[in-house]
């Protein structure tokens, strides 16, 4: 897993209007890649995901890439139901 140096959205940023009041907040890129167990050497992971990480857990900008084929999921719709504090 890799996580990356904290970043703020970028003009333009269409999915980033979506997560209202966080839309200022800083989020983080994060890479993760699975492999084989057991295997040696170097290898290819078996598929890999990254999405942008918020403080609060809300991640949005998802690929799954599984080497046949990629998944995109962009954040369209955000309901933070009561008044968004975990109890």
């Amino acid at each position: 897993m890799i996580v990356g140096k904290p970043q703020t959205v970028g003009a333009g940023d269409k999915e980033a209007t979506v997560v209202g009041d966080h839309a200022g907040n800083s989020f983080w890129p994060v890479s993760i890649a699975y492999f084989e167990d057991g295997g040696s050497g170097d290898q290819l992971p078996v598929y890999t995901q990254s999405f942008k990480l918020y403080d609060n857990g809300i991640t949005r900008d998802l690929t799954l890439d599984y080497g046949d084929f990629v998944l995109t999921g962009q954040l369209t719709k955000l309901d933070i139901l009561g008044d968004g504090k975990c109890k």
